[in-house]
């Protein structure tokens, strides 16, 4: 339709509160890098749905696609496999949707404990 919007590009700057909404507005969430970088935006976006809805796309270029294995696959360079990816992320049901955010905030919150066992052992080496 004239009206709808797949996309929105915003240049202006967006304090964590105003992220955190845009991502629980979200249907899917594409990390589409095309090497390693980009991490941060897939846990955020992880963190930011308890209500285990949305899709995770992620490159299999960065980092975090070695450790968040629930979200779908993507190789940026493959156009036509890339919209299949897409589709199946804005069509997956409810069911897979929450079966895969629960598995991926299980995957974030050990690593948010790896992370702070981390700074606490740095810390205690000072």
């Amino acid at each position: 339709t004239d009206t709808w919007k797949p996309v929105i590009y915003s240049r202006q700057h967006h304090g964590p509160e105003d992220v955190a909404a845009l991502y629980r507005a979200a249907d899917v969430c594409v990390v589409s890098s095309l090497h390693d970088g980009m991490n941060l935006v897939a846990k955020e976006f992880i963190a930011s749905r308890p209500d285990l809805r949305g899709v995770l796309v992620l490159s299999r270029f960065t980092g975090a696609a070695r450790d968040l294995r629930e979200a779908l696959d993507v190789n940026p360079f493959a156009v036509d496999e890339f919209a299949s990816v897409l589709h199946a992320a804005l069509s997956m049901p409810d069911a897979d949707q929450a079966r895969r955010m629960r598995a991926l905030r299980a995957r974030l919150r050990e690593w948010l404990t790896q992370q702070q066992d981390r700074v606490a052992l740095a810390m205690a080496d000072r």
